[in-house]
Order: structure tokens, then sequence, then C-alpha cells
């Protein structure tokens, strides 16, 4: 019988990555240097696609998120807005199956173009005097059916069309249209709206997604149709879809590195970032006693710093990327515990703009770990599990929104924190740190189930 072929995720470049650079100078002191990702035609798209994709994302969670604090005064129903914009997680899987057969441009375009439609719809709200609470939940829980699906698929496509030993650094490039966001859009929002109001602020909202959707035609379908793993059975089409949700599964549970990685990640999402983010205006509030500018700013001070670090991993060599992931997700967590007792607006700042290094560090080599070890005809059913780890963000906004309401916003940052950390030393003890160090990408990702062996007839 033979064997099937496991694909390699450390070998040669996909065809996507060696037509792309031929086609955009390689050969030349660029394609080779430090912008080398950007030689490569689709890169250059879909960067400047999820980079105003990603303005429209945090203007808009700044937006949401005030007006909730400000109409309701309520910290949990604060961390309840926040929490609903992760619902598309449980697709998430699911559509990862549809994502390793069907164009993942395609459905890119498709997410993008229902982005600007919501937001138009908030926009006509907001400007005629109709936007009410409900509204912002309902605004919430739309878009956040439809995020997490775009991070899976955007990851995914990085690494369709990047060659492996640019990935690394075509990671950061990516991190930076999520980190630089941070500050335009930020700011933008507040500015928008303190100025003239949720629904004008809404209009560059809907501006953003609407250039972000028409940017992404220029993506290249990646053509890595040759390797999607073993055909499906005959059957139905449900059939189908769960023999390739259960490879997809039986790939992950065949790998250390990756179910490692997982873990941290919901570690992450569950205990690191809601005290940064979906929080943070409590402690804009409450705390420092600042309007929404001075949370834009704190909002800044955060993306400053994780900025930082993206144009570091982007520009430089940082190796092994399991050891920058485990030290940097160890120093995020310690300094949260230090954000808790900032008692002014100009040192929580300070210390926000050291979190978002180590926490875009940690991040930026998570991902890239899981993509250096995943198979292809894998990726889109790995980072749509990886997608489940958001969930651990909802769970946390709603035991910290409720931890805040019970014994304030210090105590509930510092236990996060510490409960963060303990679990990181269990998991690096219990790996006995196997996964520390190069190791992690040496060993490979999962081992593609085995098709069924046919029956011999006697």
């Amino acid at each position: 019988m033979l064997k099937p072929r496991i694909p390699k995720s450390d070998g040669e470049p996909a065809p996507a990555a060696r037509s792309g650079s031929r086609g955009a100078g390689a050969g030349t002191s660029a394609g080779r240097g430090l912008l080398a990702p950007f030689s490569i035609r689709s890169f250059r798209f879909q960067w400047g696609s999820d980079m105003t994709t990603s303005s429209g994302f945090e203007m808009e969670n700044l937006i949401l998120g005030w007006y909730v604090l400000v109409q309701t005064g309520s910290p949990f129903l604060l961390s309840v807005v926040a929490a609903l914009q992760y619902g598309g997680t449980l697709l998430a899987p699911g559509l990862g199956v549809v994502a390793d057969r069907v164009s993942r441009r395609t459905m890119l375009l498709c997410l993008r173009g229902l982005y600007a439609a919501i937001a138009a719809a908030a926009m006509g709200l907001g400007l005629a005097g109709w936007l009410e609470p409900w509204h912002a939940f309902v605004i919430a829980g739309l878009g956040g059916f439809l995020r997490p699906l775009d991070m899976m698929i955007r990851f995914s496509l990085l690494a369709d069309t990047i060659p492996p030993r640019l990935l690394m650094n075509a990671s950061g490039f990516q991190r930076l249209t999520m980190d630089a966001p941070r500050i335009v859009g930020a700011l933008a929002g507040a500015g928008i709206m303190a100025a003239f109001g949720v629904g004008a602020a809404y209009a560059g909202v809907a501006a953003f997604y609407l250039l972000a959707t028409l940017i992404g035609f220029g993506i290249s379908p990646p053509p890595l149709g040759g390797d999607r793993g073993p055909e499906s059975p005959a059957g139905s089409a449900a059939a189908r879809f769960a023999a390739e949700f259960g490879r997809g599964l039986a790939y992950i549970r065949s790998s250390g590195v990756i179910r490692y990685v997982l873990f941290l990640a919901v570690l992450a999402n569950l205990l690191a970032y809601p005290s940064i983010l979906g929080l943070l205006p409590v402690v804009a509030k409450v705390v420092y006693g600042v309007d929404e500018n001075g949370l834009a700013q704190l909002l800044a001070a955060l993306a400053t710093g994780a900025l930082l670090a993206s144009t570091v991993v982007a520009l430089a060599r940082l190796r092994p990327p399991a050891t920058v992931m485990a030290a940097g997700l160890a120093a995020w967590l310690g300094l949260v515990a230090v954000f808790a007792f900032t008692d002014s607006h100009t040192s929580g700042m300070a210390v926000l703009f050291v979190i978002g290094f180590a926490q875009s560090l940690a991040m930026i080599a998570m991902g890239a770990v899981l993509l250096m070890v995943t198979a292809p005809a894998y990726r889109g059913r790995v980072m749509g599990v990886r997608m489940l780890a958001v969930y651990g963000m909802p769970v946390g906004l709603l035991a910290g929104g409720a931890l805040i309401e019970w014994v304030g916003v210090r105590f509930q940052i510092v236990a996060f924190a510490v409960a963060g950390l303990v679990l990181l030393g269990l998991a690096i003890a219990a790996t006995r740190g196997r996964w520390l160090g190069a190791d992690a990408t040496r060993a490979g990702g999962g081992s593609p189930p085995r098709a069924p062996a046919p029956r011999r007839e006697r």
C-alpha cells in the first residue's frame, strides 16, 4: 500500500511565492532584503486591505465601547458588548474546512463587503438620531459573527503566498496591520465622535471597510491547488464535511507543538487580553477619570508599543520563534500586574506601551510557529480551531466585568495576571520545556490521517 504524501512545512516555497517574487522583482536587493515579503504582489494588496480593515475595527471598538459605557454606566454591559465581538469563532473550525477547499480570497472579499454594509446601517441610525444602546449590542454581535473568520482567512492566505524562510518577517509586517490601526483608528474614532457624534464616526468606519474591499480585489487566489489533502469519500455533503472536519481534528491531535500553541492562545485571550482591551474603558473612567480622548490615548500607547515590536520582528530575524512566544507571554502577564498599580493617566500610558511591545512579540511568534508547522492542506482547519481560542476573551471579559463590580478593577487585573503566570508555568513544566526552543519548528506539525486501505478480494 502506498503511503500518503505528507506535505512539508519547511520545504520549497509554494508556487505562489515563487511566481509572485518573479513578477515583482525577485533577485533584486529589495527582494532579498528587509522588505522581501513586499516583492510578492499578492502580499502587497493583502497588506493594504488588512491595514484598512483593521483601522475600521479599531474605530468601531472604541465607538461602541464608549457609547455603551456612557449611556448605561455599567462595566458589565461594556464587557457584554465587547464579548459579542467574538461570536463568529464558533463557526471558524467549520469554515476552516471550506477555506481548505474553496477560494480564501473570495471568502475574504465577501466578509469585508458585509462589514461595510453593517457600518453603513449604523451610520444611518446615528445620523438620524435613532441609535440606542440595544442597537450597539446588535451591531457588535453582527460584526463579531464575521471578524474571527476574517482573522483566520487572512493568516491562511499569508502562509499560502509567502515562502517559509520569510514567514516570520512577513508575520511581523502582517502584525503591523493590526498594531498601527490601533493608533490611527482609536484616535480618529475618538476625535470624530467627540466633534461630530456617533453617526459621523461610523461614516469613517464604513469608508474604511469599503476601501478595504476594493483593495482586496488585487489579492491573487492562492495557486496551491495540487496539495489539498486526501479526497473526501463519496456520500452526502454532510458526510463529506464531517470527514474533512474529522481529518483536521486528527491532524491537530497528532501534533504536540500545535496543541501546546493552541493552549497558550487560549491562555492569552482568557487572562491577558481582557484587562488591556475590553475592560480598559473602566480603568480610563474610574481610575484615571478621563474622557473618550483619554481612553484613545491609552489605546494609542498600547498600540505604539505593539507597533514597535511588529517593526522589530519584520526587520530583524528573531530566532527561535517558540522562545520569543513564551518569553513575550510571560512578560506581558507580568506587566499587566504592574499596570494594576498605576495611579495616573501618564504612568498608565507608559506601562501600556511596554505591554504592547511584549504582547505583539508573543502573538507574532505564536502565529508564525503555528503556520510553520502546519501542512498547507490543513491550514484552514488548524487556523479555524485556533480562532476558537478567541472565545477565551468573552469568558475573560464577562468574568472580569463581574469581578470589577464585586471587588474593584485593581484586584481583577492582578488576579488575572497571576493566574495567567501560574498556568503558563504549569504548561512549560508539563511539556518539560520541549517546545521552548528551535525544536518546536523542527519537529514539524501533525501527520495527515492515512487513507483507509482498500479491501482485497479473495
